[in-house]
């Protein structure tokens, strides 16, 4: 007896399974986009929708990511090309300029409120209060400034037009490319991860050594200490405490044209929470990694840094007007020495909103290193915030 109630648990089961099965597979399943739907929607216009439908608003969002159309009103159409500007492979430090055409399609004018940028890294021509005629083009002017290191670099831009709910988004985008080009262009240890090895790929062909990775000897993986096209570095981060984690995973190299090779470390510890301080300062150093590449002992060096208004959580207001006075640079480092050159204050806005542009001069006091790491300090009357240098010195 106890064996047939057991047979007929079974077959229970089989029947109750079979029955989800059926219910599960019948139900309708959303399609996944394939990379070229996801691209495009990524990289295109997003357009204004009416407030009352939420799937009225999806469905217009996607058919202006495809198009590339903003509605500005009832039968009124903007067209702005292109949706993504893809300048591919990007020289380090290069201005990268853009052109997007705004078409007003419709039958009425309409007026650009303005046109903003995601990125400080981005600059736009000042269309604000232009009126397009119907059938008129305008074209923005943009340009996308690469940085020193490797990666892929993006920005987008929001274009706000009367009568739409939403900005239009363009994008540009492109790959920053070196010499000496490591893949992948960071060092990832998030999520409990610290270890992990990065290769690093000869662009122009031209064979190297690695000489030093972050400052010790390199560990290579699978090849010995001599000249080859490419090779692979471990790293590690393992009992590293969470405020030594380096920021930049700077490789040496005696490669003609990459003396330095840096990537970002991504770690929980190496983000905003290292400047704790930048908001109630009310400013941030645009670019807070100096790289200079290789130096003589007794060279001397400058470079301008940039120091922003910064009050996100004031919308911008300068509350604290001290913000821009008194700038002083310093060095605990022996092995360099820095002082200010030209201060000029470029004002965005309210007048005491801007940028702080300072001159710094640097000069290498040696002795001979193939890496210096020196930490510099950039203070005004409302604080300081570290910026970090890194040179190979050479006699």
């Amino acid at each position: 007896m106890s064996l047939r109630l057991d047979e007929c648990r079974r077959g229970w089961r089989v029947v109750l399974s079979c029955l989800l099965l059926l219910i599960f597979s019948c139900t309708e399943q959303p399609q996944s986009k394939t990379a070229t739907e996801e691209d495009s929607a990524k990289s295109s216009v997003t357009a204004s929708s009416p407030p009352d439908s939420a799937t009225s608003r999806a469905t217009e969002t996607a058919q202006a990511r495809t198009s590339g159309r903003l509605q500005t009103g009832p039968g009124n159409t903007v067209l702005i090309e292109p949706a993504l500007v893809d300048f591919g492979s990007l020289q380090p430090g290069s201005i990268n300029s853009a052109a997007f055409r705004i078409t007003n399609t419709a039958t009425t004018p309409v007026t650009i409120r303005k046109a903003t940028p995601s990125c400080v890294c981005t600059t736009l021509t000042d269309l604000a209060g232009r009126q397009v005629a119907p059938g008129e083009t305008v074209v923005l002017e943009a340009s996308l400034d690469a940085p020193k290191q490797a990666g892929k670099k993006d920005a987008k831009v929001f274009v706000y037009m009367d009568g739409a709910q939403r900005p239009a988004v363009v994008k540009m985008e492109g790959v920053v490319t070196l010499p000496v080009q490591p893949e992948p262009p960071y060092v990832d240890a998030l999520k409990g991860k610290n270890a992990g090895s990065i290769r690093l790929r000869s662009t122009d062909g031209r064979s190297f050594r690695v000489i030093s990775s972050n400052g010790g000897p390199p560990i290579l993986v699978g090849g010995g200490d001599v000249a080859a096209p490419q090779h692979t570095v471990a790293w590690s981060v393992a009992g590293m405490p969470a405020q030594s984690i380096p920021r930049w995973w700077i490789l040496t190299t005696d490669h003609p044209e990459q003396p330095l090779v840096s990537v970002r470390v991504r770690n929980e510890n190496t983000g905003s929470a290292r400047d704790p301080n930048r908001v109630g300062r009310r400013w941030i150093v645009l670019d807070d990694f100096i790289e200079l590449g290789e130096v003589r002992v007794g060279d001397a060096r400058e470079f301008t840094v940039q120091m922003d208004h910064y009050n996100p959580q004031g919308r911008g207001a300068v509350d604290r007007p001290q913000w821009s006075n008194d700038v002083k640079v310093s060095s605990a480092d022996p092995r360099v020495t820095v002082s200010l050159g030209e201060i000029s204050m470029v004002p965005k806005g309210d007048l005491q909103q801007g940028s702080i542009h300072a001159v710094v001069k640097v000069r290498f006091n040696g002795p001979p290193s193939e890496l210096l790491f020196a930490p510099l300090s950039m203070s005004t009357a409302t604080g300081t915030q570290i910026l970090e240098l890194a040179a190979r010195v050479v006699q």
